[in-house]
């Protein structure tokens, strides 16, 4: 979607249940399962991308287990190439032990 000049994409990393309705709104007596879309945001515009969030980090992992993890997915089929982030030339998702790829393998597996 465009936000002025600005190209905002909204990427479903995952989608998942911690608790039922009930234990996280006491009002309600339902114990069926409170599910959650984990997104991210992709803006673009003048030049400059920015990822806002980075989703729930890889699988297996304790938090949402089942919920998926399509970031990196999301990331590539709307052309953005992951690059360098946080740290020396990784960036590692909430002590997860996960690190992206650093952007001297990114550039190696792109000339392959």
């Amino acid at each position: 979607m465009r936000v002025g000049a600005l190209d905002v994409s909204i990427l479903v990393d995952a989608e998942g249940s911690f608790a039922t309705l009930a234990e996280a709104f006491p009002v309600l007596s339902s114990n069926d399962e409170w599910r959650l879309p984990v997104n991210a945001v992709l803006i673009r515009g003048a030049g400059t991308t920015l990822l806002v969030d980075t989703g729930l980090g890889p699988e297996p992992r304790a938090f949402m287990p089942d919920g998926g993890a399509r970031l990196l997915e999301e990331l590539a089929s709307a052309g953005t190439i992951v690059g360098h982030f946080h740290g020396p030339e990784r960036f590692t998702w909430s002590g997860d032990g996960f690190a992206w790829p650093s952007l001297a393998e990114e550039r190696e597996a792109a000339v392959e």
